[in-house]
């Protein structure tokens, strides 16, 4: 996992070179469908020609200054005979932790916490709480370990707050793998405990407060967090590289996330236009700090990224907020070489 995400540093690092010198001229979103244009109907040939040359299984949405050019399914949703479309769903791993990371930006802008907030102040016993902050949280500092909490999982493990205080314990029993602050080391432990924070504060739970706070102010209708899966979600691909299956809503607040292409569209819209939080709370949620992670994101000037794994799921999200350039894939296919569909998009939109 942790050679996955050098990979995906160096993915990101591409990008903004590919795409740095990309300028804005509408902010109007509209599907472009003109079949007269010949250098749309070329480009999305393309595209089509690439993935079903690749049997990729899954979803796209291609954009850029407000056109979005490819917005479809590819492949098959359950691995015989139903489709994927463009309103598929799928469960998109770590691109949750951006969501995580808005919903707290929303709580302290509403004066309800502080991202200088060490955690002793939400769970009083846990060890070296008084020096680790909900920021070291937010950004990978704060030297909790990686996901060991994983070994405490069976196959009939389910999120309930029985299995979060099993973690806690657990997580709290171990030791650290560095200092606060001292060094970015990527922790979905921090991000399961952003979660429980965000239900403490806002007395809600997770699933709930991210449908009334974000999904539903941005009529995002199929993103959620929910204990059982939702309709039309499409099925992992059969994967042989595990023997235990984990239940999606295991990952809750780092990972358990779903949602559509286009939900994720308007989410990255929405952190353009400040639509969920202000512009000053806008800035300080993409301040990059140690390896260019800010809150919930990989930072690059304009440019904000992440990719996301779960069980059989693979996902991208990319965007660059000066021109409203969009990649976003979402996969039901493990076996789907993202890094390659990521790496010749980047080609195909720094051409239009």
């Amino acid at each position: 996992m942790i050679a996955k995400m050098k990979v995906y540093f160096i993915i990101t690092l591409i990008i903004t070179t590919l795409l740095g010198c990309t300028q804005s001229s509408n902010t109007n979103t509209h599907v472009v469908d003109d079949a007269s244009n010949q250098i749309l109907v070329d480009f999305q040939t393309k595209v089509d020609d690439y993935l079903n040359n690749l049997e990729f299984n899954g979803s796209i949405l291609l954009a850029k200054n407000g056109q979005i050019y490819v917005h479809k399914g590819y492949g098959y949703s359950n691995g015989t005979n139903l489709q994927n479309t463009e309103d598929t769903i799928y469960y998109i791993g770590s691109i949750t932790k951006p969501i995580t990371a808005m919903a707290i930006m929303q709580l302290q802008e509403a004066g309800k916490l502080n991202v200088m907030d060490t955690i002793d102040k939400y769970f009083p016993d846990f060890i070296g709480g008084e020096k680790i902050t909900i920021h070291h949280l937010l950004t990978h500092t704060s030297g909790l370990d990686r996901n060991n909490y994983f070994s405490i999982v069976n196959e009939n493990s389910i999120m309930s707050d029985d299995f979060f205080n099993q973690f806690y314990e657990f997580t709290n029993s171990l030791s650290r793998n560095a200092l606060p602050g001292e060094r970015y080391s990527y922790s979905n432990t921090g991000y399961m405990i952003l979660g429980k924070i965000i239900e403490l504060v806002s007395g809600l739970s997770y699933g709930d407060y991210i449908n009334e706070y974000i999904s539903k102010p941005l009529d995002m209708p199929d993103t959620g967090f929910t204990i059982y899966p939702p309709e039309r979600l499409a099925n992992p691909f059969t994967f042989t590289f595990k023997t235990t299956y984990f239940h999606p809503s295991l990952y809750y607040s780092t990972g358990g996330i779903y949602s559509t292409v286009e939900d994720l569209y308007e989410f990255v819209r929405a952190i353009k236009n400040n639509t969920l939080i202000n512009e000053k709370t806008t800035k300080e949620m993409l301040t990059p700090y140690k390896d260019s992670y800010s809150y919930g994101w990989i930072i690059n000037n304009t440019r904000v990224s992440h990719n996301g794994y779960i069980d059989g799921y693979h996902s991208y999200l990319f965007y660059n907020m000066k021109d409203d350039t969009a990649i976003i894939i979402l996969s039901n296919d493990h076996k789907s070489n993202m890094d390659a569909i990521i790496i010749k998009f980047i080609r195909y939109m720094a051409d239009i």
